[in-house]
């Protein structure tokens, strides 16, 4: 059969944890956000001048760019904890990937690619340890059962791994790219709109 790696104590737990505290943050901001420009509006008044309902205006588009800004967190999120939660498996000679949507692949080790911290395969990603080097799994787990049948892949440094996830279209590294690429976009906007908007 599989030996399914086991994963450290509380790991996917800890998983739907994260994302619910950053929905919950994100959502707290956003309401707060609202709030904050409805009592700008109360404290201006519907008689205020042109000058100043210009002004409320400008930092009520602000705020709502800021808004969009904030929810480009979920992908980021997103992305990160869908490659923690796929498996890895050893059988025999073959390394097992179970996928997101339950489908389990068999892979000959040659066929692989890693970094010291992922397993690559394809457009997948397998997260092995953090930035810090400490394993997702339990203790023993990667170095008895998954790094003796590695010595046949492709060990990649961090700039190869990268390369390696743009080639073959891997989420775990474009829904972040995607993501920032957005915020810079938002934040250009904004700038743009600091600049030009008391001109109109």
């Amino acid at each position: 059969g599989v030996h399914w790696l086991e994963r450290r104590a509380h790991l996917d737990r800890g998983l739907r944890w994260l994302e619910i505290l950053i929905f919950v943050m994100v959502a707290a901001m956003l309401v707060g956000g609202i709030a904050l420009y409805g009592w700008l509006q109360l404290q201006v008044g519907v008689d205020a001048n042109p000058a100043v309902t210009a002004q409320n205006r400008l930092v009520g588009l602000l705020m709502l760019m800021g808004g969009f800004a904030l929810l480009l967190i979920f992908p980021i999120v997103w992305s990160a904890t869908r490659a923690l939660r796929r498996k890895v498996g050893v059988a025999g000679q073959n390394i097992h990937l179970r996928l997101n949507d339950g489908r389990e692949l068999m892979v000959w080790p040659p066929r692989l690619a890693y970094t010291r911290r992922t397993l690559l395969y394809g457009p997948y990603s397998f997260p092995l340890r953090n930035q810090q080097g400490k394993s997702f799994y339990a203790e023993g787990e990667l170095e008895t059962w998954l790094e003796p049948l590695l010595q046949n892949s492709a060990l990649l440094n961090p700039w190869q791994g990268l390369r390696h996830q743009w080639k073959h279209r891997d989420g775990a590294l474009l829904w972040p790219l995607a993501s920032v690429a957005m915020l810079l976009a938002l934040l250009a906007m904004i700038g743009l709109v600091q600049e030009f908007y008391p001109r109109v």
